[in-house]
């Protein structure tokens, strides 16, 4: 496996956790207590699908999909900063929903 292939998947895994943590933080009691709780509904479902499941698709294509032998395979450079931007985007959104929450 692609060492690129086992970052994105950490990744997701991480997204996951992170998702999972605040999902479970939205159905306890606390929520009730903490008002701030129950508007990140866009920020866990954000994390969730483009958090968790982009990255983890984008690892299994990378390492799934062979490559035509005529055309080289794709830079991992390239890669890794289509990585970093997605990741520094579901990052920005999460902030931003916490900072301006959806009405």
């Amino acid at each position: 496996m692609p060492v690129l292939t086992r970052w994105f998947i950490k990744c997701a895994m991480l997204y996951l956790i992170v998702a999972l943590a605040l999902s479970i933080l939205m159905q306890s009691g606390l929520s009730r207590k903490v008002p701030l709780l129950g508007v990140l509904w866009p920020t866990y479902l954000h994390l969730l699908v483009v958090g968790w499941l982009t990255q983890l698709i984008f690892g299994v294509a990378f390492w799934m999909f062979p490559k035509h032998p005529s055309a080289p395979r794709v830079c991992p450079a390239e890669c890794r900063g289509a990585g970093g931007c997605s990741g520094a985007g579901v990052r920005a959104s999460a902030r931003g929903s916490v900072a301006r929450p959806y009405r």
